[in-house]
C-alpha cells in the first residue's frame, strides 16, 4: 500500500464510487456530495495543506481508495 497526491482522475472514480451507498457501503454512505469543492482544492493547492487534505491509496500501483483529513 502506498500513498500519493490525488489526480484529477482519482476524483473521477470517486465520484462513480460514491455515486450510491451500493459503491460507498452503508458505513461510508454520507448522501450525495458534490466534489466542486475537492475540485478546485486540487487545482489551487493538490489537496494538501488546508483545512481538508486527500490523500489516494493505492495498492500495486491500482487506485484503492483515499484518505482525508480535516484539520
Amino acid at each position: 500500500m502506498e500513498l500519493r497526491p490525488v489526480v484529477e482522475t482519482d476524483l473521477d472514480a470517486f465520484d462513480l464510487a460514491f455515486q450510491g451507498e451500493e459503491g460507498a457501503t452503508p458505513y461510508q454512505w454520507f448522501g450525495f456530495t458534490p466534489t466542486v469543492a475537492a475540485r478546485e482544492a486540487l487545482r489551487t493547492r493538490g489537496l494538501l495543506a488546508g483545512a481538508d487534505n486527500m490523500l489516494a491509496v493505492t495498492v500495486n500501483g491500482e487506485l484503492a481508495g483515499r484518505t482525508v483529513s480535516h484539520l
